[in-house]
């Protein structure tokens, strides 16, 4: 693995390094925005891409670019690639006792398609400001980011500023 903006990464770089080295991405699951890799040593590896954030999968021997910040070395001479402008993604380490039971996946909300309407009207009702700050209070609905929350809007006819 390589990382070269360390600042991306809250934990200690050479125990994150140590960590993910020689190891299988089992599983990758999703609460959230945060996407969580299960690792091959009882581990979880939290990533949230933030703004502009994204991934890419590409053949060892690639042209780098520009905003690269980690690769992830892969089996079959493939490198995952996370790509970020703006810098803002993080990258966390937990195990399995802390995962939950710790900030960030701690303190999410449901995810949209976990309640009902009712929970859903009463959650909101409960909400000060308008319906679109509801809406991206993840610690209310958790998954839900500002094109979303337009769109969601748009189409349900409400005044985003309500």
């Amino acid at each position: 693995m390589e990382v070269f903006y360390p600042k991306a990464v809250h934990v200690d770089l050479e125990t994150f390094k140590k960590s993910l080295e020689n190891k299988r991405i089992l599983d990758i699951e999703r609460k959230g925005k945060h996407l969580i890799f299960v690792l091959s040593n009882g581990l979880y590896l939290l990533s949230h891409l933030r703004m502009e954030g994204r991934y890419r999968v590409e053949n060892e021997g690639f042209q780098p670019q520009k905003h690269d910040l980690l690769y992830f070395h892969l089996d079959e001479s493939k490198v995952l690639c996370y790509h970020d402008t703006r810098k803002f993604g993080v990258f966390l380490l937990k195990d399995k006792d802390s995962l939950w039971s710790t900030p960030p996946l701690l303190e999410l909300g449901k995810e949209p398609f976990e309640m009902k309407e009712e929970e859903l009207q009463r959650l909101l009702k409960a909400k000060r400001g308008n319906v679109k700050e509801a809406l991206l209070d993840q610690k209310t609905i958790c998954g839900i980011g500002n094109i979303y929350a337009d769109e969601i809007l748009i189409h349900s006819k409400i005044n985003p500023f309500r």
